[in-house]
């Protein structure tokens, strides 16, 4: 049996200006020379850097945005429910990324931050809650996702992780950039990363590998695809600094259908994790 969420400990209110409030400023760990950097403000993965060099980053896109890597929810894509016209349907990969979590766990020595999140908008039901364990320990993140329905009524629920992998490193006379010959699980899928999406399935345990940068394993539970992604500028040029590799925990066309429906006191447990394998960067 799943165990409750933990409660909100964190003092937050909405009201409270970001220099008068601890818990709406980003917060770190370290791991020796691995570290894991969390915003409130959106729930983001700001930094998660393995051996010094960044992994998981925030990338300014070719649309001009700066951006981290966010959880998607209640729905990794668009909102594609049939509603009546006049209601506002849920934004791009629902509001989580625009607002802010609660910090209810900083705890340094153990490698451990945990956010929360309540989802409030008019066209779904309420009381969706999310809470986020993020662990940088013995050399590997681990996240655990619990999505929990305490509300009264069936809530759909297609979630995701929009992880921005990093594709760009300079050092001295070294400098790589894009993600040609990128391979997941010795499979070359550089050519599937486009502005259009593409998917790709998962297994418990992939290889990530970015010629000229670094070889990662990823581990997930619960995610059987993910979605490929990349943007572009406004001459259509593809972004090359970063690609996003998406776990998405379910089909994107059964939201608002009864496969995706979460009933009421029921949770969602969804996992992955990241480790370094290897440095592929000639110089580091």
């Amino acid at each position: 049996m799943s165990e409750p969420l933990p409660p909100d400990s964190s003092g937050f209110s909405d009201n409270s200006p970001l220099g008068e409030n601890p818990n709406l400023l980003p917060k770190e760990v370290f791991d020796g020379t691995n570290s894991l950097r969390i915003n409130p403000i959106g729930g983001l993965i700001e930094s998660l850097r393995f051996d010094g060099i960044e992994i998981l980053g925030s990338p300014r896109r070719g649309d001009g945005k700066i951006t981290s890597t966010h959880f998607c929810v209640p729905m990794l894509g668009p909102d594609t429910r049939t509603i009546p016209e006049r209601a506002a349907k849920l934004p791009q990969h629902g509001p989580a990324r625009n607002e802010t979590w609660q910090i209810i766990n900083h705890d340094p020595q153990s490698g451990l931050i945990t956010v929360k999140y309540e989802l409030k908008h008019p066209s779904y039901p309420s009381g969706l809650v999310v809470v986020v364990d993020h662990r940088l320990k013995d050399g590997q993140y681990l996240n655990k996702t619990i999505i929990e329905n305490q509300g009264a009524e069936e809530m759909p629920i297609v979630p995701g992780w929009h992880l921005y992998w990093n594709a760009h490193y300079v050092k001295g006379n070294y400098a790589h950039k894009g993600y040609d010959g990128l391979s997941l699980n010795g499979k070359n899928i550089s050519g599937k990363i486009n502005p259009d999406s593409s998917f790709i399935d998962l297994s418990e345990k992939n290889t990530v590998s970015l010629p000229g940068m670094y070889e990662m394993e990823l581990i997930q539970t619960g995610f059987p695809q993910a979605v490929l992604w990349a943007g572009s500028d406004s001459q259509g040029g593809q972004d090359q600094d970063y690609f996003c590799l998406e776990p998405i925990a379910g089909d994107l066309k059964t939201f608002g259908k009864p496969k995706s429906m979460l009933s009421p006191g029921k949770q969602k447990e969804l996992t992955f994790g990241i480790k370094l394998i290897k440095l592929l960067i000639a110089n580091k």
